[in-house]
């Protein structure tokens, strides 16, 4: 039987990412020169590539719109504390405000997990697109406090098709993280995740939430 394991992704705003990655690794600056904060290591990426489509060009798909990765599993997790196929909790993201260039922000909501990226960058051709982001995410209990925080460096990839993405992965490096519970994955770790079944279908995530009993894990703590 499959383990069932939720992944905990989480925010630590206002952290830069450079000085986050290990001594020694070379870093490249994502699509586009403008992006000084939006770095990943090039050893990283390389071996993204071996996993998930890595698409170039400066004419991608609209992706603008709600999805859902569901069954949301892993192909590869580099400190090997899941294996291939292991399942995670559905990832309900949203691309918003997409502009000609390429530009765009990023929602995302996933078991008690709630993420923001404010930059995207978007980059393709056709219809195959890859996005680069630094999200910052917070996770919470069940009585809306927060447990956890993590800055991660995101890559989003994918067939724009009339009924979501298709061949969707994603993958993420942990940056930096305010984990007083040892909960979180260690920062310099990344992890490669994909539909199971092929297909980010669009989804009104906002409603699906409530309708698949999600609400009182990713309600936000009320002031």
């Amino acid at each position: 039987m499959r383990k069932f394991r939720l992944l905990l992704l989480i925010l630590l705003a206002g952290v830069g990412c450079v000085g986050c990655l290990r001594d020694g690794l070379e870093t490249i600056a994502l699509p586009f020169g403008k992006i000084p904060n939006a770095v990943i290591p090039q050893e990283i990426r390389e071996q993204f590539q071996q996993y998930m489509p890595i698409y170039e060009g400066i004419t991608p798909p609209d992706v603008t719109g709600a999805y859902l990765a569901s069954p949301l599993q892993i192909v590869f997790t580099s400190d090997y504390q899941f294996d291939p196929g292991d399942l995670f909790a559905p990832q309900y993201f949203a691309f918003q405000d997409q502009t000609a260039s390429g530009m765009a922000t990023y929602s995302e909501r996933q078991g008690s997990g709630v993420s923001e990226a404010s930059e995207v960058y978007i980059v393709g051709s056709g219809d195959n697109f890859t996005a680069y982001f630094i999200s910052h995410t917070t996770l919470y209990d069940d009585d809306g406090n927060m447990v956890a925080t993590t800055t991660e460096s995101n890559v989003a990839s994918g067939t724009k098709t009339d009924a979501g993405i298709s061949n969707y992965r994603y993958a993420f490096v942990m940056l930096d993280k305010y984990d007083p519970t040892g909960i979180i994955m260690a920062v310099n770790d990344f992890r490669v995740f994909e539909d199971g079944d092929g297909l980010a279908i669009r989804y009104d995530w906002a409603k699906s939430v409530l309708e698949e009993g999600l609400e009182k894990s990713v309600r936000l703590k009320k002031n």
